[in-house]
C-alpha cells in the first residue's frame, strides 16, 4: 500500500491501527523525509491479510480517517489505483444546488478541493472542482458529471489534468 500521510506526530499511527484491527501482520513500513512534498510523506506499507474484504475493510478505515491513499497492489497486481480529476461546471451552479452535485459525484469518488466563481447573484457562476477517485470508477464518475451537467443545463469542462 502506498499511501501520502502529513508531517506530523502520529500520522503513521492512524495508518497502523486499521491494519492491526483487521489482523493483519506488517512486514516492512518505508517512508522518508527526502521526498516529502506539500508537507506530506510517501509511505509504503507492506502487509500480510486474510481476504479481500479485510482489504476493504483497512481502506475504508483510512479513506474516513482522510487519508490519501495512492494504491493498493495484492500479489503485485493493482487492487486499488487512485486517479485525480480536474473539471469546471459554468451555469447557475450555485442556484442548481451545488452541495447535491457534491453529493452525487461523491457516490463514486470525493471532490476534494471546490472553488466558485460568481460575479453578482444573478449571472452564471463558475465551479472548479478536484474529484479523487478508483481508476475502476472512472466510467460512473465521467457518466455521473454528464448527466449533472445535461440535467442542470451545466457547460462541463474536463481534461484539464
Amino acid at each position: 500500500m502506498k499511501i501520502f500521510l502529513k508531517d506530523t506526530p502520529g500520522s503513521l499511527i492512524r495508518v497502523i491501527e486499521p491494519i492491526s484491527a483487521n489482523n493483519a501482520n506488517i512486514l516492512s513500513i518505508v517512508h522518508s523525509h527526502k521526498f516529502k512534498e506539500n508537507d506530506e510523506i510517501p509511505v509504503e506499507i507492506v502487509f500480510g491479510i486474510d481476504d479481500i474484504k479485510s482489504v476493504e475493510n483497512v481502506q475504508n478505515a483510512l479513506l474516513k480517517e482522510g487519508l490519501k491513499i495512492s494504491e493498493i497492489n495484492i500479489e503485485g497486481k493493482k487492487y486499488y489505483k487512485k486517479r485525480t480529476k480536474t473539471i469546471i461546471m459554468v451555469g447557475h451552479v450555485i442556484d442548481k444546488d451545488i452541495r447535491g452535485t457534491i453529493d452525487r459525484i461523491n457516490e463514486g469518488g470525493l471532490v476534494y478541493d471546490l472553488n466558485v466563481i460568481m460575479k453578482s447573484p444573478d449571472s452564471v457562476s463558475a465551479c472548479m472542482l478536484k474529484i479523487e477517485y478508483d481508476e475502476v470508477q472512472e466510467g460512473q464518475i465521467n457518466e455521473t458529471l454528464n448527466e449533472i451537467c445535461k440535467e442542470k443545463d451545466f457547460l462541463l469542462i474536463s481534461g484539464l489534468n
